[in-house]
């Protein structure tokens, strides 16, 4: 997911490689109900950071849109139920099942949005 993420802000900036966003990505292994549901939460910075003069920068791109975030999200099922096929990290049914549904078990969020100075909003995060 971090690859796909970091390619796509890269485009968006219009920016070489060297660029990156800044992401954190924690992986959670239970539902709300203490039930097994194996699954990322990330936090991405809507801009890259960039090394310009020996200093950071960093340049805010536009947030992905409903779409962006559709495309971006059958990417990486694509590119996770493909490593799990090669692994072997997962039970043939499993992954077909996977496969059979429209989005597989797989979305993207980009609705919460926690601004620089929103210190109460990095708390909650």
């Amino acid at each position: 997911m971090a690859r796909s993420l970091a390619r796509f802000y890269r485009a968006r900036a219009g920016a070489r490689a060297g660029v990156a966003p800044a992401q954190l990505h924690v992986i959670q292994r239970f539902g709300s109900k203490v039930n097994l549901h194996v699954h990322v939460h990330a936090a991405v910075s809507d801009g890259v950071f960039e090394l310009a003069g020996g200093r950071l920068r960093f340049r805010p791109v536009p947030p992905p849109s409903d779409e962006e975030l559709e495309r971006l999200s059958r990417e990486v099922r694509r590119r996770v139920l493909r490593r799990v096929w090669r692994l072997k990290a997962a039970p043939h049914e499993a992954l077909a099942e996977l496969v059979a549904r429209p989005r597989g078990g797989f979305s993207l969020n980009g609705k919460v949005l926690v601004g620089a100075q929103d210190r109460a909003g990095l708390a909650r995060l």
